[in-house]
């Protein structure tokens, strides 16, 4: 399942749970906000209109993850 590698993928950095259709991620740090992310089959999504990226480069779906969770900011590690 694609929501499922991207969890194992983010699971160093964040915390990272599937939950039904969803992956639920937060930063490992204080007052961190928790994402939904969701997936169509083809493409990860916050939401309908953020795109993460295909399900076929989880890599890359799970930078852009980190990155906006960090706000651009990186060397800091994050879990659930």
């Amino acid at each position: 399942m694609p929501l499922d590698e991207l969890a194992q993928e983010l699971t160093g950095e964040c915390r990272a749970q599937v939950s039904g259709e969803t992956l639920v991620v937060a930063l490992r740090v204080p007052a961190s906000i928790q994402r939904a992310i969701a997936t169509d089959g083809e493409r990860f999504r916050w939401g309908s209109e953020n795109d993460l990226g295909s399900v076929n480069d989880v890599p890359g779906a799970a930078a852009r993850v980190l990155s906006v969770l960090w706000g651009g900011r990186r060397g800091r590690g994050c879990a659930l």
